[in-house]
């Protein structure tokens, strides 16, 4: 075991608006939690929800936190708060400039594929960004800024709103990849761990036994022993 396996690693932990940043020490999961909860000045460790800044999955297995890499940033969000991606907040001081008005919007759900609804959506309630799919994040980030008519949309938010869509599909992208490489390196660790247990192997003295009960098997039935070939 390395001195880091028993002391723990490094890693950050966040409030939920991003505003407070610590870096603590933890070894496993709970020390991180009464750690970071202690650092942020939560006083409930165990109510606090722990996910991955970047994307927002929760964070629950101890073996996952093992296979984490060193400075992984995790938020520490307390019950009545949830995940927004990073962006938001831009969207949402970008939102206050925008007059409000956007009118009767049809259901936001995963088919939607008019940019101009998205960005509707987006004027009404910025957060709504957390429910795109990868495709509606592409098609918002693609928007030509200079085919909007300015009397129904601030541009200066829609910039805002495409450039934030463009990073977050990259940042979702590459948070997938990660989790994809995190998951094949969990069951890497526990089909070995498996493979190494005492009873998945035979001893010699348990193959020599099987071999001698054959022969006496031979011997009773009246079937010739087979000898060994010699060199």
């Amino acid at each position: 075991m390395t001195t880091e396996d028993s002391a723990g690693k490094p890693h950050k932990v966040w409030s939920c608006d991003r505003q407070t940043r610590k870096c603590v020490v933890a070894s496993c999961l709970d020390e991180l939690r009464t750690k970071g909860a202690a650092k942020l000045g939560y006083s409930n460790p165990f109510d606090l929800k722990i996910v991955l800044e970047i994307d927002g999955t929760e964070v629950e297995d101890e073996n996952y936190f093992q296979h984490a890499e060193r400075d992984t940033v995790f938020l520490m969000l307390q019950p009545s708060e949830k995940w927004l991606p990073p962006g938001v907040e831009a969207l949402r001081a970008g939102h206050d400039e925008t007059d409000g008005d956007v009118g009767t919007l049809p259901v936001l759900n995963r088919r939607c594929l008019d940019p101009l609804s998205l960005l509707r959506h987006l004027e009404k309630d910025a957060s709504n960004v957390v429910h795109f799919t990868e495709e509606q994040l592409e098609l918002v980030s693609e928007v030509p800024k200079e085919s909007l008519d300015p009397r129904m949309f601030n541009l200066s938010f829609v910039e805002t709103v495409r450039d934030t869509c463009g990073r977050l599909l990259v940042e979702r992208r590459e948070a997938q990849e990660a989790i994809d490489l995190i998951r094949i390196l969990a069951r890497s660790s526990q089909e070995a761990s498996s493979d190494t247990k005492p009873g998945n192997a035979r001893t010699d003295s348990e193959q020599t036994g099987e071999t001698s009960g054959e022969h006496d098997k031979d011997r009773i039935s009246g079937r010739p022993t087979k000898k060994p070939k010699t060199g």
